[in-house]
Formats: structure tokens, sequence, C-alpha cells
């Protein structure tokens, strides 16, 4: 029957990625015997070495969302498997390696982020059943509105918070959500504030938020949409760098905030019920 074969495509194409895992250590493994002394820090080999091994030792389960994301295409799945891995390693350490997972004690450096709410994974799903994360802007300067938990320029440099930590918020928000159901298969959506956004912000926070892409793109789910909330008729949309850019990844919604919600609601599913007030929903700051 039809879930007979569909079982057997997804063993078929598992075993594809063991293969080429496999593959992928060889080519290390030659690269490593290879190597003139000095060719690359210890540091890195090992992180990449234990990222294939962690890769290789992956449950099914794991190794088929993979595939999944990666549209059933073994090679790729592969590689962004130990993506995944070498991200982990890279941001977590030993810890990642012996438990393959990430608590929030283990984030006491990046609490600054999460109290400011700049990545929030919303209480409720769209109507398709797919996570929503919210992304609050940050503030190149401080005014009469900004909180004293919101993050500026001046308080992101005066706590030495870097990519490094917004990247860590972003691998455990994104886990958060895979953990509701069906987000496997369904993705998850972001809704971003970018009513503030200018030239000057690309400038100063795009180092920042450049490491969180990274982690987005070697999660084992897809990110499905990126609305992006700017003011009405934002001067941004007259620069021909940005119209090329969202048209590959991004909706973007520059209206008033009425009717972008409304947009929002009958056009892609998100009702402002399950948004954060900042953007006009109903959801508080608990």
């Amino acid at each position: 029957d039809a879930g007979r074969m569909v079982r057997a495509i997804d063993r078929a194409k598992v075993r594809g990625i063991d293969d080429h895992l496999q593959g992928i250590q060889q080519d290390f493994m030659d690269a490593f015997n290879h190597e003139e002394p000095g060719d690359e820090t210890d540091t890195g080999r090992s992180l990449e070495e234990a990222a294939i091994a962690m890769a290789i030792d992956s449950p099914y389960d794991l190794k088929l969302q993979f595939v999944q994301v990666e549209d059933m295409r073994e090679d790729r799945a592969s590689r962004r498997m130990v993506r995944y891995f070498e991200t982990g390693l890279r941001l977590f350490g030993h810890r990642f390696h012996e438990t393959r997972a990430v608590t929030l004690e283990e984030l006491d450096d990046c609490s600054a982020i999460f109290d400011a709410g700049f990545y929030r994974l919303m209480p409720f799903q769209d109507e398709i059943g797919r996570p929503v994360i919210a992304v609050r802007n940050l503030a190149v300067e401080g005014n009469e509105n900004t909180k004293n938990n919101d993050l500026t320029e001046e308080r992101i440099r005066r706590l030495g918070l870097n990519g490094t930590h917004f990247a860590k918020v972003t691998w455990y928000v994104l886990h958060a959500a895979m953990e509701r159901d069906r987000c496997p298969q369904n993705g998850v959506i972001y809704v971003a504030d970018g009513r503030n956004f200018c030239a000057q912000y690309v400038t100063k926070f795009a180092p920042l938020i450049e490491e969180s892409t990274k982690v987005d793109s070697c999660m084992p789910l897809k990110i499905r949409a990126i609305h992006t909330i700017l003011r009405r008729n934002h001067a941004i949309l007259q620069l021909s760098f940005f119209n090329l850019a969202v048209k590959k990844r991004f909706l973007v919604h520059a209206r008033s905030m009425e009717e972008t919600l409304e947009e929002l609601s009958t056009k892609y599913g998100i009702k402002a019920d399950i948004l954060p007030e900042d953007l006009g929903g109903a959801v508080g700051a608990e």
C-alpha cells in the first residue's frame, strides 16, 4: 500500500544519508592525512571530526527529518547535518557533545536577549499549525519610548553581547518550537518588526544577526516564511538591493499597522491574537 511504499522510500533515503556521511568522513580523513603542519588549527579540525561522528551516530528519525527538510536530497541533508552538529559544538562545547541537548541554564550569558523579548516563541500556532516566532527590533539609539530592558547599541556593547549570544538564543528557541506537534513537518514562520529599519541598522547589527541566520540554515526544520513589518511606504523599499533580497527570502508588509494585521490574518492565517502586543497583537510580555 501507499504507507508501505513511503516507509520504503524513507529507509532508502536514510541509507543514502549514511553513505554520504561515510563519504564525508573519508574525505575528511584523506584531507587530514595530506595536511601540511600548521594548515588548520587543532580546534577546527577536532570540531569538524566530532560533528561528522555525531551525524553518523544520529538516530534514524533525526536523519529522516534532515532529508525531508532538504526535499529528499541525501547529499544536501548529510552536509546540513554536519553543519548542524558543528554549529552546536561551536556554540555549546563539550556538554552538547555529551548530551546533544541545550538547557536554559546554559544560556545565562544570554539572559538580556531573552529579557528584551528580542526572539520569542509565541504560545499559539498560526491557522496552518506552524509555530510563530516574533523578532523584535534592536535600537540604534534609545528614545523616550525605550524600556530599561530594550536592546540598544549602547546596551549591547555594555553587556558584551555578540553574534554568538544571539545565535545561542536562536538555537534554543527553534528547538523549543520543534517540540510542538508536527513542527518538523510544518516548519516555523517569523514575524519581524522592521519599522525602525535603516541603512545604519544594517551597518551596526548585521554581524549580530548573521550568526542567527547561520543557525536557521542548519536546523532540521524549514523557515517557511519571514514576514517583515515596515513603516508605511518605508524609504528602504526604494533601494534596489532591498527589493532583490526580499523577493528571495521575505514577505514585506509596508502599510499601516491595521492594514498589515488584516493582511497577515486574511492572507496568511496569522491572527492578531497570536502576536505580541508590540506588533499590534494580544499576547502580553508575560
